[in-house]
This record gives C-alpha cells, structure tokens and sequence, in this order.
C-alpha cells in the first residue's frame, strides 16, 4: 500500500511555546478538564500547568463518555497550554498526544496500539483515553486543555468487559508515581516538535489500529468491512469501501471487532 499520511509539512511556525509541565496535585476533584479550564481561564495557572488528581468524581471521555476509575490507582490528569495553531491543523494535537501517551504505554507493553481518533489499546483493550478541548478565536486555535486518563494499577474494572491497566496487562504491581514523570516527558518532547507536522502525521498513521487493513464497521445498522486508509487534517477517518474513499467522523461509525 502507498501510505498517505494527509496533508502534512514540516512548518516553521512556532505552534506552541515551550514549556515545562509544572504540576498541582489534588487528592479529589470532579474533572480534571473542568478545573483546570477554569483556572487557566480565569488566569490562576499559566501555559504548561497540569492538574493531576488521584481521583476524579465526574471525569469525562471523547464526545460525553465518561472516564471512571478507583482511587489512587490511575493517572488523571489535564494540561493548559497555549496555542497558536490554524484551525484546519487542529487534530495534530489530538495525534501528537497520542503518540506521548503510547510511548509511555509502551514502556511497560510494547504491542500498544492507537485506536482512532485518539484511545489507546493493548490486545483491544482500552488502557488510555484522551480529550481534547480547544478554544479558538478567529482562524487559530488560542488555547487548549488536553485531559488523559491512564489506567495503571487498577485491577477490577467491574462490568467493563474491554478495559485494562498496565499492572493487570503486565501482571505485576505498577504505581502512578512511577508513570506520570514519564508521561509527562513524552508529552512535553512530543508538543515540542508539534509543527514537524509530517512527522506527527507518518508517527501516528504507522501506529494505528488497522492502518491499511480490512475491518468491520457499523453505520446506521448496517454492516460493512472497510479497509482503514488513514484520518484526513480533521481528524477523520477515511475508509475505503469496494475500491471508493469514504469519510467519517468519531460517532458516524462504530468498530464492530473492537
């Protein structure tokens, strides 16, 4: 297959400044994004804070799913940063997060993968989330809160047939102190290097679930395999069905083998 990693250059605009992730720490709070949003826009935290918290009440996931988890056992966490990055280029975010967040899963399991737009999989197991909120104000994204939950050693995950963590993938204990300065390295060294935007693109393209295979989707009842051709600059998929492209985005389809 020729890949097609969108329409993606390396730019010399700076995107975002540099930073270094200085951390507030929380035992309890309900969302993460939320309390972290609010600080940052009233001007109480600057570009590069993360609110972390050992638990979150009301945490929430990509398109109003929600993100639970058990006390002290997990990462959750938001960052504030500043932006200045074009509208039509915003999903190179949403990808350079995901690949910080695979490499520090990949530490601990190497056979992680991305499963569009932006969770994180091992054995088709969810172990990562992200969202990503953005504000903007004419043609540039302005500012962002970019929140991750990261199971790491929770064990039960009840009646969640598809979730996991890095202790119960690697049967052994694995605490989150131990996790977060390498998340947060991957992040600050991923955001970094944001306008290599090839780069991103080919970085995540190469790691994604299915990249260039077929697989089954679920649209409106209907059943089809499609084969997985990439995501376009707006983060959507692009599908390819009896030889025709297709675009799609996060809830028009649903990963029937997931």
């Amino acid at each position: 297959m020729c890949a097609n990693y969108g329409n993606f250059l390396t730019n010399s605009l700076t995107y975002i400044r540099s930073f270094r992730i200085q951390t507030l720490r929380y035992p309890r709070i309900s969302s993460s994004n939320d309390h972290c949003r609010l600080l940052f826009e009233s001007g109480k935290i600057a570009h590069g804070t993360a609110i972390r918290a050992d638990f979150q009440e009301k945490g929430r996931g990509q398109m109003g799913n929600t993100w639970a988890g058990n006390e002290g056992e997990n990462i959750y966490m938001s960052l504030a940063l500043e932006l200045q990055i074009p509208v039509e280029k915003q999903f190179l975010l949403n990808m350079a997060v995901s690949l910080a967040v695979l490499q520090c899963v990949r530490a601990y399991l190497p056979e992680a993968k991305i499963k569009w737009p932006n969770d994180i999989l091992v054995d088709r197991q969810k172990i990562a989330g992200i969202l990503v909120e953005n504000s903007i104000q004419g043609q540039f994204l302005t500012s962002t809160v970019i929140g991750i939950g990261l199971n790491v050693n929770q064990k039960d995950f009840g009646s969640l047939p598809r979730a996991a963590s890095l202790s119960t993938l690697s049967e052994r204990n694995i605490y989150p102190d131990e996790v977060y300065p390498k998340l947060t390295a991957e992040l600050e060294w991923r955001l970094s290097s944001i306008q290599e935007e090839w780069r991103i693109s080919k970085d995540y393209h190469e790691n994604l679930l299915f990249f260039g295979s077929l697989t089954t989707f679920e649209k409106n009842g209907r059943l089809f395999k499609g084969k997985v051709m990439g995501v376009d600059e707006w983060g959507r998929l692009r599908v390819e069905e009896n030889e025709e492209q297709q675009i799609y985005g996060a809830k028009e389809l649903r990963w029937v083998e997931l």
